[in-house]
């Protein structure tokens, strides 16, 4: 049993750092570029090709934005995207999910 925790532990902790922190998009880069090299490790598309189902209250940019900046219980802080890399991942974001009912 003590086994099967630590792996499910290392395993938590090893998609974790999937998310770096350290991630610098290029100025190049677009909301999809983004998304696809920092986020998908963990936020994959589902079958209609959805990123998120949104609460309707979190269904905006500004959301996103913060969440990008100051990350959540499991997902980190993303530091080195600024506030119109974040803008277009955002955008991004917002027209690929859909939004509960």
């Amino acid at each position: 049993m003590k086994t099967i925790s630590l792996l499910v532990i290392t395993t938590a902790l090893l998609s974790l750092n999937a998310c770096s922190k350290d991630y610098s998009p290029s100025e190049k880069d677009t909301g999809e570029s983004m998304y696809q090299t920092a986020c998908v490790n963990c936020h994959k598309k589902d079958e209609k090709g959805m990123i998120f189902t949104l609460d309707r209250e979190n269904s905006n940019v500004n959301y996103i934005k913060k969440r990008i900046a100051e990350g959540s219980m499991r997902m980190p802080k993303f530091p080195n995207i600024n506030a119109e890399q974040a803008q277009q991942l955002g955008d991004y974001i917002l027209k690929n999910s859909t939004v509960k009912n």
